[in-house]
């Protein structure tokens, strides 16, 4: 039984072995050596023997006092540094005759969807076994309804974290610093200064594609105007400026003449330049 650090082995991992004899009502069948950190089956001798990885080299050296190591469990595989480190391990109790072994490797899956640990359940093999299970596939007695109650309220507060501590999900990857963020372009118009609340609130992209494109359009037409103004011999490129010049200034007469002598635009409404 390995986890990787020593001092997490007598108060967490050998604990819970004792909690799973208990359960079983198997104590008279097992010799529990809490000093040497060991667990004898009584009928045939064998052992289990708790070893902790902060040293992983001291390991190569590992043997049985008889026969061989048949069963390897990693407790909390993530805490690991990678397969590699495993893999040394393997090595090392991956000796026997008959050659048949069954190495378990149990953990909380990490919020990140990169971290290794996450990524190693999805290589497949023929001779791999996944297995998944949370707080609802254990007996109610096991727990307290107080720890029932908190996970349906978390449940309600804040669900994607609900589904990571409570049901083992990979949500997400596990670097958002602010998980309320909404993905989107920021465009011309919002920025520069003086920008309200309401009006990012309100920005509708739709609305804003609509504009770009009415201006996207305006430059391709100004660029083909200029084009056709080059290709313009000087007495039509004179004649067109001179059209030019005369539409604007019937657009600003337009203007002057919706305002009388006072001031005052149509309807009575008085406008002040």
């Amino acid at each position: 039984m390995f986890c990787k650090g020593v001092s997490t082995l007598r108060d967490s991992v050998y604990t819970q072995f004792e909690f799973a004899i208990s359960i079983m009502q198997a104590d008279a069948l097992f010799k529990k050596t809490k000093s040497s950190m060991e667990i004898t089956y009584l009928p045939t001798g064998q052992k289990v023997l708790f070893r902790g990885l902060d040293e992983a080299g001291k390991i190569k050296s590992i043997k049985a006092p008889f026969g061989y190591f048949r069963i390897t469990h990693f407790e909390e595989m993530d805490q690991y540094h990678g397969r590699e480190e495993i893999r040394n391990v393997l090595q090392s109790t991956m000796r026997g005759r008959d050659g048949r072994f069954w190495n378990f490797k149990t953990f909380h899956p990490p919020i990140s969807q990169s971290n290794w640990a996450n990524k190693d359940l999805l290589i497949e093999r023929d001779d791999r076994l996944l297995a998944k299970s949370c707080y609802l596939d254990v007996p109610k007695d096991w727990l307290s309804e107080q720890f029932f109650n908190e996970a349906e309220f978390l449940k309600e507060l804040n669900e994607r974290a609900y589904r990571h501590e409570y049901l083992g999900k990979a949500t997400g990857t596990g670097s958002n610093v602010f998980e309320n963020v909404k993905i989107r372009t920021i465009t011309d118009k919002l920025i520069g200064t003086g920008v309200s609340q309401e009006t990012i609130d309100s920005y509708n992209p739709a609305v804003e594609s609509h504009e770009v494109e009415e201006a996207r359009r305006e430059a391709q037409l100004e660029k083909e105007m200029e084009k056709q103004k080059a290709l313009m011999e000087p007495s039509e490129l004179t004649r067109f400026q001179e059209v030019q010049q005369g539409e604007e200034g019937r657009d600003g007469e337009s203007e002057l003449d919706s305002q009388d002598s006072q001031g005052n635009a149509p309807g009575g409404q008085k406008t002040v330049d």
